[in-house]
């Protein structure tokens, strides 16, 4: 891990993902290989699944009573690789109130951010509330439409009305990390963000400073 971290001193982030696949290649027993896994191929700005999966069933194999692995490799299933400037993938889904929402409808303003967040995750929570109250000084160029990774629609409900974001488009199927819209947008993490401007992914994964970078304080 010491010369990994000398490896990746000065190098770029194309660099520092490719010192990291070959460090969990060679080391799949290393309890810090899923972490590896996780920073430099699934929480990034350009996702690569694929890699992701194929590096953590090495890991399990190796670690096969690693739970964190065999978590982050389940979450990797199915998942799309869709990096900064790929077109929307296909999707319909309805929001809580019964509405349809497909990839088409997150179209219609110049920029519409998808947030995943769950109830009992304050930084997913805050983030939503944030970004509903841009969309609602934005005059109408701004839209928010949330995941929600809650169980119920009950729990959903109540949190939208706590934190004043019943205005936000929202998508809660019960199936919280196994949700269909969430799978199909490549999120992973909780809370995750899509940032979609004139129709092509222009970021993901933001902090809530970088999204203020993004689209404005």
């Amino acid at each position: 891990m010491n010369s990994f971290r000398e490896q990746i001193l000065s190098a770029s982030p194309a660099e520092a993902r490719k010192y990291a696949v070959s460090m969990v290649e060679d080391n799949p027993g290393s309890h810090v290989a899923p972490y590896l896994v996780r920073r430099y191929l699934v929480a990034t700005d350009k996702p690569d699944y694929a890699t992701a999966r194929r590096l953590l069933k090495q890991i399990v194999a190796k670690q096969p009573e690693n739970v964190y692995a065999q978590r982050l490799l389940a979450s990797c299933e199915g998942k799309q690789s869709l990096s900064v400037g790929s077109s929307l993938p296909s999707f319909s889904a309805y929001d809580i109130n019964g509405k349809a929402v497909s990839n088409a409808s997150l179209l219609a303003k110049p920029t519409t951010v998808v947030v995943a967040w769950a109830s009992w995750n304050y930084s997913s929570t805050a983030m939503l509330r944030s970004l509903c109250q841009k969309a609602k000084n934005s005059n109408g160029t701004m839209a928010v439409v949330g995941i929600c990774l809650d169980p119920s629609k009950q729990s959903c409900r109540r949190t939208l009305k706590q934190y004043d974001a019943e205005d936000a488009t929202t998508i809660c199927d019960g199936k919280m990390v196994d949700g269909d819209v969430y799978n199909k947008l490549g999120m992973s993490n909780l809370p995750d963000n899509v940032v979609i401007k004139n129709g092509k992914i222009s970021a993901r994964n933001l902090s809530q400073n970088e999204i203020n970078d993004k689209i404005g304080n």
